[in-house]
């Protein structure tokens, strides 16, 4: 008999195989300002998008107040695709509601309130552009006289401003309407491809975005608002007659 003691050999187990784990990037945002000195039921306004990738937006926060007593506002937004959104406020055609009607409790006049309509929506690259049309059925909407252009951090997304709405619930009633008006508004939104880590301004979009400035409007930027009542009717605490007399703007 042998004395060799034999020593068994264990397999080396195969490496365990870990999935590469892409980070989550944090939304993108994009917002006009939460410096209001009128309001009504809602607005109008573009967004477009001049990068080389589709957008996804994912959020949305509006500048609103409660009345009458109640915490809560109920608010619904409509996109149309195949023009803009300016000059189109009375038009029953081309538009859709996205998602849903949403109740919320607002944050108060000039702080961002949350709406999650539950859908969201893309917008094509290289200046692709949908109109929205924002409309509260209750409560206020808050907003700021004037017109311009925001842009996103990187210069890939751009809010358009155009109009102040009210008497409606939806485009194509007979709503009144009041110009120029800034949204107040802060959009949230990430790149449409989940493997894309960055967008870049395409070479050409810049004087689109120029001309599409100079083609809606004559964005003159903020304005002060030196009428007696808000387009709503409601009192304008900041009036006074020496005000009145030196007013540069009236609205419609």
């Amino acid at each position: 008999t042998s004395n060799v003691e034999v020593i068994g050999c264990t397999p080396t187990p195969p490496p365990t195989m870990v999935p590469t784990v892409r980070p989550t990037l944090p939304p993108l945002t994009v917002e006009t300002i939460f410096d209001s000195n009128n309001g009504f039921a809602g607005n109008s306004f573009d967004v477009d998008n001049f990068s080389d990738q589709p957008i996804t937006i994912t959020g949305w926060e509006f500048n609103v107040e409660s009345l009458n007593g109640l915490d809560t506002v109920t608010g619904r937004l409509f996109w149309r695709e195949e023009d803009t959104a300016n000059g189109a406020e009375q038009d029953p055609d081309g538009w859709t509601q996205l998602g849903n009607d949403v109740t919320v409790v607002s944050a108060g006049r000039d702080n961002p309130t949350a709406f999650n309509f539950g859908e969201d929506i893309t917008i094509p690259p290289n200046g692709g552009s949908r109109g929205f049309f924002w409309i509260l059925t209750s409560g206020r909407a808050r907003y700021t006289n004037g017109a311009d252009v925001f842009v996103s951090d990187d210069g890939n997304v751009a809010i358009f401003t155009y109009r102040g709405i009210g008497d409606c619930e939806q485009p194509g009633d007979e709503c009144s309407l009041f110009s120029p008006r800034i949204v107040n508004t802060r959009i949230s939104y990430r790149l449409s491809d989940s493997s894309a880590t960055e967008a870049t301004v395409g070479s050409n979009n810049t004087d689109a975005m120029k001309a599409k400035r100079e083609k809606d409007f004559d964005f003159v930027g903020i304005l002060p608002f030196n009428e007696e009542n808000h387009d709503d009717g409601s009192p304008n605490p900041a009036y006074t007659e020496e005000k009145q007399e030196g007013k540069t703007i009236k609205s419609p």
